[in-house]
């Protein structure tokens, strides 16, 4: 009778677990401890499904896109009143003549957001340098158009500074002057508001009622 062992060529032998005797139940277990249920694994095969797994990498925290490290509308709620007015006041007049910039120059992209107006106004950022430091902003566009939004600015500066203040318009005398000669030099439709009267928020009797 042959013999049952037949040799197979080198290459293709086939490697086998070797079983033991156990005495649970099951009966028959692997030399390395697991039960025999008839589906083993090779260590090579181990082995590759551990290089297999992917390197763990630490969860990164989520990006934050470039903007205010303050919410603007946290900043504007600080505010008083009449300052939160003047705000609002100087970003429309701004929008209005960054718009006939844009229009001038043949420019076709915001040159200063929404934002970065209010920012402007909250912060009062009445100078070049001021200006730039606001986050986000583009310092080409505050030195090539920022003298002009300024013009605005320090006009509505100026104003708060009265209401709040009577004791401050004396002292800003100059100061004003200038802001007029600037104003003056840029012509007369510069800052004209859309419908032709003007800005409310310097009108004298309309603080003398707030102040009231």
């Amino acid at each position: 009778m042959p013999s049952p062992n037949v040799s197979l060529p080198v290459g293709r032998r086939i490697k086998k677990s070797r079983t033991v005797k156990s005495d649970d139940e099951n009966g028959v277990m692997t030399l390395n401890g697991y039960a025999n249920d008839g589906f083993m694994v090779h260590d090579n095969e181990d082995e590759e499904a551990i290089e297999e797994l992917p390197d763990h990498q630490p969860l990164k925290p989520p990006s934050r896109s470039p903007g205010l490290p303050i919410p603007i509308s946290a900043e504007l709620k600080d505010l008083n009143e009449i300052h939160r007015d003047i705000v609002n006041g100087f970003v429309r007049e701004a929008k209005v003549a960054e718009e006939k910039i844009r229009k001038r120059k043949g420019l076709r992209s915001p040159l200063f957001t929404e934002k970065e107006l209010q920012v402007m106004a909250i912060r009062w950022t009445t100078s070049l340098n001021k200006m730039s430091k606001i986050p986000g902003i583009q310092l080409d566009k505050v030195m090539i158009h920022g003298p002009e939004i300024l013009r605005i600015l320090r006009r509505y500066y100026s104003g708060y500074r009265e209401v709040m203040d009577p004791k401050c318009s004396g002292s800003n005398d100059r100061e004003i002057v200038d802001l007029l000669s600037s104003d003056a030099e840029m012509g007369e439709d510069a800052y004209e508001e859309e419908d032709g009267e003007d800005s409310p928020y310097f009108n004298t009797n309309r603080h003398a009622d707030i102040r009231a």
